[in-house]
């Protein structure tokens, strides 16, 4: 798993955020990883800060990753 997260592989990036988040309770670096997940067009993980993000308050954020993969609309 660090060789894959030291060279930026998105899925390592999203498994290693969820961990941190959820199972670590460490949020910031649960988050540091989801968005590197989300920048590098993960569509799991980008879906999961926007929603992250949109419960942390910060909904213009949120909703415009959301619209990235027209996800507001295919609800």
């Amino acid at each position: 798993m660090e060789f894959c997260l030291r060279y930026g592989n998105r899925e390592a990036h999203y498994i290693e955020g969820i961990k941190q988040y959820f199972a670590l309770h460490d949020r910031p670096g649960g988050m540091r990883h989801l968005k590197i997940a989300a920048t590098r067009n993960y569509k799991k993980g980008n879906y999961l800060y926007a929603l992250l993000k949109l419960q942390a308050g910060d909904h213009v954020e949120g909703m415009n990753l959301l619209d990235l993969h027209k996800w507001r609309n295919n609800t």
